[in-house]
């Protein structure tokens, strides 16, 4: 037993005294992938006198495999390179060791871990993150050579774009174009490469598609209407894949005049009532960014009045949506006796009408009725108390002498025959005296005769005064007040009439006025006003008024002309045209050259004198008015018109498209045109 003990000690010292020392020359990288080769080397020393053997094994996760072993011969050891599979996926180390011909370990050296993965190196980036369709991605990348790439666009799973392309170098750029239905919402890029190794990488982003409005449609529950009914209409807009967007929408209203009647903004559905439309066909016109639709719909005539009685008083009203005019009577039965009220009305729309029954007939309780173009109307029963005036219940009164069972209440015929009845007994009588009075008479006519004649001769001579005060007022003021004006009997009544106006007022005066003096100004604006005098009082127009530097001119105001407008028009051409020779005259006098800014509209407007006893003036007011001074302060130097104006002579004049405009205190859009001549 001691024997074996010692011999053990004896083999154990033997071994230790005959250790190896293993070197790794040229140690493995950190990190290799698929199909790469692992190429190390080694150096042993060893005193070892028996046998031995150098071995390396790879040391995986998954496997452990010794792939080297040979006799040790030598001290340089040149291990042959191993080829890289998927087994070795995962963190590895290679041992490289010296044993025995039992294979117990006398040296062993293990390298620094090794990363095996079968994962290429992938980097790519897309130039945003947000996406209208129909535009491009541009995707671009770095990724190993020799690599089959492939792109996916893919939404909720499905793929609806894939493109593939071998990778010769390391840089990739690939354009992507997106469809113009694309559904809007998040969609994911997937690339995907892969050698011929098995290595491969998958990295994804993530991309958002905008929803764009496509379409818009308008749609109408009705399209024919009474004036009393409301017109019921939506539109709606659709995306790029016909899915609803919730939209606020741009509504506006043209009457069969072309002009904006309702401007309205809503995501609803749009209930408009009618009241006040005049008959014809309306466009409304839907608008959504730049998206437009329109629908027609058309306003009934309707004709037609209502009476409502309130005590003594019956209204009439013009309920419908035209002008109603109309003779007729309106009847109130009192036992036997009618009562014939004559009616004549002449209502706009919305216009009422109020009769006072106690003016009209006695007093009594009266059955009402009224029969017109729409049939019998019965307001209903009335007790009148009598307030008529005393000339009314004189003929009334006579009619029903004579027995009348209907008595026209405005028919006073029966008092003018009693008064010719009166006038002929009269009569009779100067004729029985006559005689007798003859001798005085006939002195009181004589001298008459001679008082008047003496009275004729003052009233001639003072006629004749008269004539030549009116000569010299005319003269005085004849520079002040159009001659036709002047020679009219205008009263401070006011009349509609369909006429024209320009405006015209000279560009940046304020600066002329600031660098100029008083003499200086007054010259240049006298020369300016008298050539513009001269122009318009050719074309049948007349100076209406200066304002300061502004001029207000007026056509078929105070002279009938059927071609007002363009002669309003060809008044602003020939201003235009003779700037340039006025410029000339002015710089002739140092002074600066000047622009004008002109504006015309035409339509009914209310002409006539305005004022107070002090002073009265004849002018013109209306919208017409108000759109050519809106439009003379746009102009820089053109003459701008209306569309309205234009479409009134569009035949006779050359104009194109100004723009657009929201005026002060006008309703609605005015687009308005630049004349460029006349034809």
């Amino acid at each position: 037993m001691k024997k074996q003990v010692l011999l053990t000690l004896v083999v154990l010292l033997t071994m230790q005294l005959a250790l190896a020392t293993i070197t790794i020359d040229n140690p493995p990288l950190e990190k290799y992938k698929i199909g790469e080769l692992i190429d190390i080397s080694a150096t042993v020393n060893s005193d070892y006198e028996e046998q031995s053997f150098v071995s390396a094994t790879i040391n995986c996760p998954s496997d452990d495999l010794n792939f080297f072993k040979i006799p040790f011969t030598s001290n340089f050891i040149d291990i042959p390179a191993i080829i890289v599979d998927e087994n070795f996926v995962g963190e590895c180390k290679i041992e490289i060791a010296l044993v025995n011909s039992e294979d117990t370990i006398i040296e062993q050296i293990s390298s620094e871990p090794i990363k095996i993965t079968n994962k290429l190196e992938l980097e790519f980036s897309i130039d945003k993150e947000t996406y209208n369709p129909g535009e491009k991605i541009l995707l671009e990348g770095t990724l190993e050579s020799d690599t089959e790439l492939t792109v996916k666009l893919s939404d909720s799973g499905d793929a609806i774009y894939e493109y593939s392309e071998k990778i010769i170098n390391s840089q990739f750029s690939i354009i992507i174009d997106l469809d113009k239905t694309l559904r809007a919402g998040e969609k994911t890029i997937q690339v995907f490469a892969e050698d011929d190794l098995g290595n491969n990488v998958e990295e994804s982003k993530s991309i958002s598609i905008n929803q764009i409005p496509s379409l818009i449609e308008i749609s109408i529950e009705q399209v024919e209407l009474d004036p009393n009914e409301s017109a019921s209409f939506k539109a709606i807009v659709k995306d790029q894949t016909e899915n609803l967007m919730i939209s606020t929408i741009t509504y506006r209203v043209y009457d069969p005049d072309e002009n904006i009647v309702e401007s309205l903004t809503s995501s609803e559905q749009i209930s408009l009532e009618l009241s006040g439309f005049s008959p014809g066909e309306y466009l409304v016109k839907s608008s959504f960014k730049d998206l437009e639709d329109t629908i027609k719909f058309n306003v009934k005539e309707v004709k037609e009045i209502d009476l409502t009685l309130n005590e003594d008083i019956i209204t009439i009203s013009n309920i419908g949506n035209v002008r109603y005019i109309e003779d007729f009577n309106f009847e109130a039965k009192f036992g036997e006796t009618i009562y014939q009220i004559p009616i004549s009305l002449d209502l706009n729309i919305n216009e009422k009408m109020l009769i006072d029954l106690k003016s009209e007939i006695p007093s009594g309780t009266y059955e009402l009725k009224a029969i017109t173009q729409q049939g019998t109307i019965k307001p209903g029963t009335i007790e009148i108390v009598d307030n008529r005036p005393a000339i009314k219940k004189l003929s009334q009164g006579l009619s029903q002498v004579t027995g009348s069972a209907i008595i026209e209440t405005d028919k006073v015929g029966n008092i003018f025959y009693l008064g010719f009845f009166l006038v002929f007994i009269g009569f009779i009588l100067v004729l029985a005296v006559n005689r007798k009075f003859k001798k005085n008479l006939t002195q009181v006519v004589d001298g008459t005769v001679v008082v008047q004649g003496k009275q004729n001769q003052g009233l001639k001579d003072s006629l004749v005064k008269k004539q030549k005060e009116k000569k010299l007022l005319k003269e005085m003021f004849g520079s002040y007040v159009d001659h036709n004006i002047l020679k009219k009997n205008f009263s401070t009544k006011m009349q509609k009439k369909d006429i024209s106006i320009m405006f015209t007022d000279i560009r940046g005066f304020s600066k002329i006025f600031e660098n100029k003096d008083s003499k200086e100004i007054m010259e240049m604006l006298n020369m300016h006003f008298g050539k513009a005098s001269q122009i318009v009082k050719k074309n049948n127009g007349f100076i209406n008024k200066f304002i300061g530097d502004a001029i207000m001119a007026l056509f078929n105001a105070t002279v009938n002309d059927e071609n007002h407008l363009l002669n309003a028009i060809r008044s602003a051409i020939e201003l235009k045209n003779d700037l340039t020779d006025l410029n000339k005259q002015i710089v002739a006098k140092n002074l600066d050259p000047i622009e004008i800014g002109i504006g015309i509209d035409s339509g009914t407007c209310t002409i006539g004198t305005l004022g107070s006893k002090e002073k009265l003036e004849f002018t013109a007011i209306g919208a017409p008015v108000n759109i050519a001074s809106r439009l003379e302060a746009f102009s820089k130097g053109e003459v701008l018109i209306t569309e309205k104006s234009y479409k009134k002579v569009k035949t006779k004049i050359k104009a194109e498209k100004f723009g657009e405009f929201e005026l002060k205190n006008i309703t609605g859009i005015v687009k308005v045109y630049k004349v460029l001549g006349i034809k």
